[in-house]
């Protein structure tokens, strides 16, 4: 690519986020995340991101919930020993997790071809436990979807048994909803864990997909 094309590619990426040529905000004179992910991350957190910063590769283990397979006899979903599915655990007492295919009930698969219902048998917490760098600044998101009716999950992220909440997400059962934003590990914070909590439901409910734990490099 020529300089001048990719002087006009930059300049036509920063017009769709509000920015000048020079990568600042237009009216503000502070300066344009490029990455509209990322952006729309940032806006309601207190971290500054930088103009040049861009989503890493995601930490977590399975994030799609793409294995294992789902091949039940029961047809469209099956609930698996917690072991056998790999990265996450489960805080149900019969440590089970169940993942549904595509189209299981009516409800597509908005990445891949598998997800989860966080409540298998009751309202469960789904999680994972990482080594990250002190001071790293992480983003998050997730999809969310009711399965009867709105439904409620909070996700917690922390020093283990000492979480914080990134916020309460509510989602109606008529469509996969998205939620995003950024996390700051501790200076004093060597095991950080990825909660996603189920707070309405019991033995069904909250459908979870796509869950991002990544690096802001």
């Amino acid at each position: 690519m020529s300089q001048q094309a990719l002087t006009f590619a930059l300049f036509t990426a920063c017009l769709a986020l509000a920015c000048d040529p020079r990568g600042v905000s237009v009216g503000t004179e502070e300066l344009c995340v490029a990455d509209a992910t990322l952006a729309v991350a940032a806006v309601d957190s207190p971290e500054t991101v930088s103009t040049c910063a861009r989503i890493g590769a995601n930490e977590l283990v399975n994030a799609g919930f793409e294995t294992p397979a789902v091949s039940c006899v029961s047809g469209n979903y099956c609930q698996f020993p917690a072991g056998e599915v790999a990265g996450w655990q489960t805080s149900g007492a019969d440590q089970l997790i169940e993942i549904w295919h595509d189209g299981h009930m009516d409800v597509p698969a908005p990445v891949g071809s598998q997800f989860v219902e966080l409540d298998a048998t009751s309202a469960d917490t789904l999680s994972q436990t990482l080594a990250l760098a002190p001071g790293r600044l992480m983003y998050w998101s997730f999809l969310h979807r009711g399965r009867n009716g709105v439904e409620r999950v909070e996700l917690r992220i922390g020093p283990p048994d000492a979480e914080a909440s990134q916020g309460v997400f509510s989602s109606a059962d008529d469509a996969w909803y998205s939620y995003r934003g950024l996390y700051r590990v501790g200076d004093d914070e060597p095991a950080t864990r990825f909660a996603l909590v189920s707070l309405s439901g019991s033995t069904e409910g909250n459908l979870i997909d796509d869950v991002v734990f990544a690096p802001v490099d």
